[in-house]
């Protein structure tokens, strides 16, 4: 990527207050934004980016203090005074997470014979009643999914302050995000047990119509099985499609004010603003299980654009190549960089076909991998793929032009 072409994306964090682009200075906020209404209005120093120590005190995802009253009232409330919701039958327990757009409560309902999470959402994202219809809509297509290995939805609603709310199972275990923390990488056969199991989840799903989006480790919760081992649990199905956050916490935002997240588990397709089908979650699925292998992604950069450009563009390396110090089985191997093959067509055809293949890895016989990615991944040696020849390289996160609606 040359510089010049560089020199046309700005990325800019976000005001958690007012979701406005905050002007990259140091000075005031009213010589900051004089002028320039697009961007954020908060009076507070909000325009100076987090520096590193300060995000190490702050929880992840969490929103920055804001001095002024004004503000303040535009600030999500942490309390958001509950007592609306509790007339629907809702005791609130406690605040079991807090992140830019929502704060998860441990709940009970007479409705459930469970305890329950209750994420109850900014009110700003969602002024738009289109927005807030979409999200009525995924929340109520993922209310339909029944499987074991999925988070159930059981109500999407808005208080009485119209605060759009999900009411889900309560999972206690640590998520694989937590797990690849702690331990640094997941031993093989651990992990191929996950991966199954988040197979079994996306197939049901995807025989729903409903695309995750967003799988990623942060979206896996490890439960205790009875007979021992992880039972999975995956989160949020479908509800990045209409979340302005589809990636990591951190939210970017370009000079033409287009905001995407970071693209550490999205696919070429998904990073080109294509249409989406099962495919773009099993792409997902092979960055999450490379990760979860080695401790690191097949790809990374501190810059989501150039992230981006590496999912399109470049050939992901082995991981027996890449980490030779890891015992990584020859076929294991071979399943991940079948997931992250760059043509949605070489992939697996549907995560039950994934499974089949990690089966059989699991029992020491060799995947059924699609010919097509066979032959790219024995054919392809000259090295990066290269960007498709009907896509500009600003048409990541819908940069360019032409952008598809």
């Amino acid at each position: 990527m040359s510089a010049d072409k560089e020199q046309r994306i700005i990325l800019r964090e976000v005001c958690e207050t007012c979701s406005r682009p905050i002007f990259p200075s140091q000075a005031t906020i009213s010589s900051l934004t004089a002028g320039r209404p697009g961007f954020c209005h908060c009076s507070s120093l909000q325009a100076r980016p987090q520096s590193a120590e300060a995000k190490s005190s702050t929880a992840v995802g969490a929103a920055p203090e804001v001095a002024s009253d004004a503000a303040a009232e535009r600030r999500f409330d942490p309390n958001i005074r509950l007592l609306d919701l509790t007339e629907g039958g809702y005791q609130f327990l406690d605040r079991i997470g807090k992140g830019t757009l929502s704060y998860v409560y441990q709940a009970r309902s007479g409705k459930v014979d469970a305890l329950l999470a209750m994420k109850i959402f900014r009110r700003s994202p969602f002024e738009n009643k289109r927005t807030l219809k979409r999200l009525e809509q995924e929340a109520n297509k993922a209310k339909q999914l029944n499987h074991p290995n999925l988070c159930s939805v059981y109500e999407f609603g808005l208080s009485e302050k119209q605060y759009p709310y999900l009411v889900m199972d309560f999972l206690a275990g640590p998520t694989l995000e937590e797990v690849i923390s702690t331990e640094g990488f997941l031993e093989v056969d651990r992990l191929i047990d996950i991966a199954i199991q988040i197979c079994d989840a996306l197939t049901h799903a995807h025989q729903h119509n409903l695309i995750h989006r967003d799988l990623k480790p942060a979206n896996i919760y490890l439960l205790k099985a009875k007979g021992g081992g992880d039972f999975v649990k995956v989160s949020d199905f479908g509800i990045a499609k209409v979340l302005p956050n589809p990636g990591r916490e951190t939210r970017y935002m370009t000079a033409d004010g287009e905001e995407f997240g970071n693209p550490s588990y999205m696919s070429p397709e998904q990073c080109l603003g294509e249409r989406l089908d099962g495919r773009s979650d099993i792409y997902s699925l092979g960055c999450l299980m490379y990760e979860a292998l080695s401790g690191k992604l097949p790809f990374s950069s501190s810059n989501p654009v150039r992230l981006g450009f590496k999912q399109v563009s470049q050939k992901p390396q082995s991981l027996r190549e890449r980490f030779n110090d890891i015992d990584i089985p020859d076929a294991l191997d071979a399943v991940v960089l079948c997931a992250l093959e760059k043509k949605p067509e070489n992939r697996f055809l549907t995560a039950e076909k994934m499974k089949e293949a990690l089966i059989a890895t699991q029992e020491g016989k060799k995947p059924k991998l699609p010919n097509k990615a066979v032959n790219t991944s024995q054919a392809d040696k000259e090295g990066p793929y290269a960007l498709p020849k009907d896509k500009n390289w600003l048409n990541l996160f819908g940069l360019g032009q032409n952008k598809k609606k």
